[in-house]
């Protein structure tokens, strides 16, 4: 653990590509160290894919309800109203219905590789349904959930070729259904101990997520937002946020969750009925999901708040969905409003149906409403702000002592200036064993100590091993000798 004076304050995709993580790392360190940094330059603009679906005339509220890419090629996305699956090919520039389903509600998509996903759907004895090649096939597994049966799935996240977890439904009770094994046995878990509803879940491993959803039943709306979170894969869930609604709020519930860096995350909040036009909200963390603030949006007001949210890195974001689309630059603190893409003028972005942002990795990012929209200059922005703001080098790390060790070895450090820390203990064949979240701490002296403990409880064996000072774009490690 770390060592420090004071409380200092902590600092989504779970598949995106490391080097996107390391740049959004350095970006998020350059713009704390420059608080005065401006991206008015550089902020990327939404885009229309060139040949894309359209959902009706911009009055419409109809739209494609969620996204999802395996890869920088292949990508699917759902359309719940006409009961579609679409498939694109060639990166999103063109879009094919792969399943018409009327009758069918799709509301969720994931996919763990090119050939292996799995759509969520509100429609009852039919909400889990799965593709084994790539969409061309798909097949009703609904009866194959051991536990039970959710009323739907409105969120699902692919963590990895074998772990996928789901959540639903906004209309009736929480549930969480998973699969450990690629999808070949599925189980649910109820949690109305913990919420009353569920919208959507994310996970940063195949351990650790989070869900948001409310507290209001199936026939009332009246209830206010709430986060769950697990650290035990979804065996047991914890409440860590519970909202309070404004005056004049019927009701709200989290609607979508967004994670630009493992530490910086979003959840938007949808209400219903304003009757005092309050501004609508979202919901920040800056220390992984463990606790949460609201954020309101100024400037956006509608009579149902917000849908869907997404930030590309941990200050630059957009939130929108219920006919107002917001961008920040600084991480919630301000916003503005933006002008909708008009088909009779081609300027403007957006529309005001976005459901659901999607960050494929370091240079795409795809948003969804009545079009697909396609994010241009998300490569410039990280690697421009990096390229303008990065600093020199600021710290010192100190050998640890002792060395070799038994019980803990500890390694001291200095900070010319205040910054985010973080630390890794990692062995030999490159596995993590510990992991001290990013913490933003003070100029001055520190140490970091560990006590031979891994992540799972047990002590580690006799060895050498490497503790790695992740210090936003400038690493450091330090070898370390245990014996017993």
């Amino acid at each position: 653990m770390m060592a420090q004076p004071g409380s200092p304050t902590r600092d989504r995709r779970p598949s995106a590509a490391p080097a996107l993580v390391f740049l959004l790392a350095a970006l998020t360190l350059a713009l704390v160290s420059h608080p005065g940094a401006t991206l008015a330059q550089t902020v990327p603009v939404w885009e229309p894919v060139p040949f894309g679906p359209v959902l009706g005339p911009s009055t419409s509220s109809d739209r494609f309800d969620d996204i999802d890419f395996a890869d920088r090629t292949h990508g699917w996305m759902v359309h719940r109203a006409n009961g579609e699956i679409w498939h694109s090919a060639d990166g999103g520039l063109s879009w094919q219905i792969q399943l018409d389903e009327p009758g069918t509600s799709f509301r969720s998509i994931a996919f763990a590789n090119d050939q292996v996903g799995w759509a969520g759907t509100l429609t009852n004895g039919r909400t889990l349904w799965e593709t084994r090649d790539g969409g061309t096939t798909w097949l009703n597994i609904t009866d194959s959930i051991q536990g039970v049966d959710p009323a739907g799935i409105c969120g699902m996240v692919a963590v990895s070729d074998n772990v996928v977890y789901g959540v639903g439904a906004f209309f009736g009770a929480p549930v969480v259904v998973r699969t450990k094994d690629g999808g070949q046995n599925w189980d649910s878990k109820f949690v109305n101990d913990v919420t009353d509803t569920l919208v959507d879940v994310y996970f940063f491993d195949d351990m650790t997520g989070i869900a948001t959803g409310g507290t209001s039943t199936v026939s009332s709306l009246d209830g206010d937002v709430t986060v769950i979170r697990t650290e035990d894969g979804g065996e047991t869930w914890e409440r860590v946020y519970e909202g309070t609604r404004g005056p004049g709020i019927q009701g709200e519930w989290g609607w979508k969750i967004t994670f630009p860096t493992p530490d910086a995350g979003y959840i938007s909040v949808e209400t219903i009925s304003n009757f005092n036009g309050l501004p609508a909200k979202i919901l920040k963390t800056t220390d992984g999901g463990r606790t949460w603030s609201p954020i309101e949006v100024d400037g956006s007001v509608s009579r149902a708040g917000l849908q869907g949210i997404g930030f590309v890195t941990a200050d630059v974001g957009w939130a929108g969905g219920r006919g107002v689309t917001s961008l920040t630059t600084d991480g919630g603190n301000t916003w503005q409003q933006l002008e909708h893409f008009s088909t009779l003028t081609g300027t403007g972005q957006l529309d005001g149906n976005i459901n659901r942002f999607l960050v494929v990795d370091d240079t795409t990012a795809f948003a969804i409403g009545q079009r697909v929209y396609q994010l241009n200059g998300l490569d410039a922005l990280i690697t421009d702000v990096i390229a303008e703001n990065t600093l020199p080098d600021a710290f010192e790390i100190g050998e640890g002592y002792p060395n070799p060790f038994t019980d803990r070895v500890t390694l001291p450090f200095t900070l010319s200036r205040a910054q985010p820390v973080g630390f890794q203990v990692i062995d030999v064949l490159g596995r993590v064993l510990r992991i001290e979240p990013t913490t933003v701490l003070p100029a001055g002296e520190h140490t970091f100590t560990w006590d031979g403990t891994t992540l799972q409880g047990t002590r580690a064996a006799s060895g050498n091993y490497i503790v790695l000072m992740d210090i936003g774009s400038s690493p450091e490690m330090k070898h370390v000798v245990r014996i017993r």
